[in-house]
């Protein structure tokens, strides 16, 4: 079974916009952005200046992480969709192609170390109720997303 050509570009790029949009989403709102990440703060003790610095700094380098992957991933999609060198050179188109997917693969730790992250943290003692539910959904989100973004990934270096 073989995979129209323009949907793996789009669905790739797609993905590499969700990361961009949710590391500016981080900037916008990053108390929100931590929760959608998995991670709840606590609601129960009053949050000292330092807290509050220390938790919007941490969402913060963690939505800058995700606008540098989504950058790379839909720039590696768009040179090789539509540079001039891909485009004159399948040599070259192929290389780009088993780049995206070695950056895809490779990718595919953060997901998983992000889900056993945030698993860990919702088996933590003291973990308010909500925030371990919430915890809980999002590291099983985490850890599918990474599986699909691994298939993905091997796509492009196989296929």
């Amino acid at each position: 079974m073989s995979i129209p050509r323009p949907t793996l570009p789009i669905f790739t790029s797609v993905l590499g916009v969700l990361g961009i949009a949710g590391g500016v989403y981080n900037f916008v709102s990053p108390a929100e952005g931590a929760k959608g990440f998995g991670l709840t703060p606590a609601s129960k003790t009053p949050p000292t200046a330092h807290s509050k610095a220390f938790e919007h700094a941490f969402i913060l380098v963690h939505g800058i992480r995700n606008v540098g992957v989504g950058l790379t991933t839909v720039g590696l999609v768009l040179f090789w969709q539509f540079s001039p060198l891909c485009r004159a050179s399948p040599q070259a188109a192929l290389a780009v192609r088993q780049c995206l997917g070695i950056s895809l693969a490779a990718g595919t730790v953060v997901g998983l170390g992000d889900a056993w992250i945030i698993k860990r943290f919702s088996d933590a003692e003291g973990v308010e109720t909500e925030a371990r539910e919430v915890a809980v959904i999002q590291s099983a989100g985490h850890a599918v997303t990474a599986v699909a973004i691994a298939g993905l990934g091997l796509t492009y270096l196989l296929v």
